[in-house]
C-alpha cells in the first residue's frame, strides 16, 4: 500500500493570508491522491483552493494544497489520501489561526517610561542650544578681542537684539512643538513615523538659523569696529 509522510503535521496562519499544506507520497503501482477535511468533505479545486501534485521520481509524488485567503471556517484537520489497488493510506495535518506579528516600538515600553525618555531627550536639546549660543558669543568676542561695552542707546538695541533674536524665538517654537508631538505620540504610537522628519527639517533649520546669526554677528562687529 502507499507511503504518506507529512513534513510539517501542525501549520498556523492569520485570517486573510495563503497558507500551503504538504505531503509526500510513495506507490507502486501508482495511486490516486486526493485532499479532504477531517470531517469528509472531500476538496475540489477553486478560486481559494489550489491542488498540485509534484512529481520526485516514477514512484513518489508532492501533494501540496494552497489555500489562499485563509477564513476561520478554514481551520482545523486535513487528510492527504492515497490509493491503489494495494490499498490505502492518508496522512494528517492540522492547520491553526495565529495572529500576525506586530511591531510597536512604542507598545514595548509603557507609557510612563516612554514619556520619561521623551522629556530626558528634550532636556538634553535644550542644553544642547544653550551650549551653541555660549560658544558663539564667546566666539564673536574672541575675534573682536575684547568684551563689548555697550553704551547708551546702543547698550538699550543691543540688549533687546541678545533677548529676541530670530534664533531664540525658533527655538522656543521648536520646543512648543516638540512638546504637543509628546502628547500625540503617545496616543498613536507613531514615534519613529514622526520624529524622523522633524529631527531632519530640525537639522536644517538650526544650520539656517546659525548662518543668519553669524552673519548678523559680523556686521554688528564691523559697525562696532568703525
Amino acid at each position: 500500500h502507499p507511503l504518506v509522510q507529512v513534513p510539517n503535521q501542525l501549520v498556523g496562519a492569520p485570517v486573510l493570508t495563503d497558507v500551503t499544506l504538504i505531503c509526500n507520497v510513495e506507490a507502486s503501482p501508482k495511486a490516486i491522491n486526493y485532499w479532504q477535511r477531517e470531517n469528509g468533505e472531500m476538496i475540489i479545486a477553486g478560486e481559494r483552493y489550489v491542488l498540485t501534485e509534484k512529481e520526485v521520481n516514477m514512484y513518489a509524488v508532492e501533494m501540496i494544497l494552497h489555500i489562499k485567503r485563509l477564513q476561520s471556517t478554514d481551520f482545523g484537520g486535513y487528510k492527504c489520501i492515497s490509493k491503489n489497488s494495494i490499498g490505502d493510506t492518508e496522512g494528517t495535518i492540522r492547520l491553526y489561526g495565529k495572529e500576525k506579528a506586530r511591531l510597536e516600538v512604542c507598545a514595548l515600553l509603557p507609557k510612563r517610561q516612554m514619556l520619561g525618555i521623551i522629556l530626558a531627550g528634550l532636556i538634553t536639546y535644550k542644553n544642547e542650544i544653550v551650549l551653541k549660543e555660549n560658544r558663539h558669543e564667546d566666539s564673536a568676542r574672541n575675534q573682536n578681542g575684547r568684551l563689548y561695552k555697550e553704551r547708551g542707546s546702543d547698550a538699550g538695541i543691543y540688549g533687546s537684539y541678545a533677548s529676541h533674536t530670530p534664533t531664540k524665538q525658533w527655538e522656543l517654537v521648536k520646543l512648543i512643538t516638540m512638546s504637543t508631538l509628546i502628547v500625540l505620540l503617545t496616543s498613536t504610537r507613531n514615534l519613529f513615523l514622526l520624529l524622523l522628519p522633524l529631527s531632519s527639517t530640525n537639522d536644517s533649520n538650526q544650520r539656517s538659523n546659525n548662518d543668519r546669526e553669524r552673519r548678523k554677528t559680523k556686521s554688528h562687529l564691523n559697525i562696532n569696529a568703525s
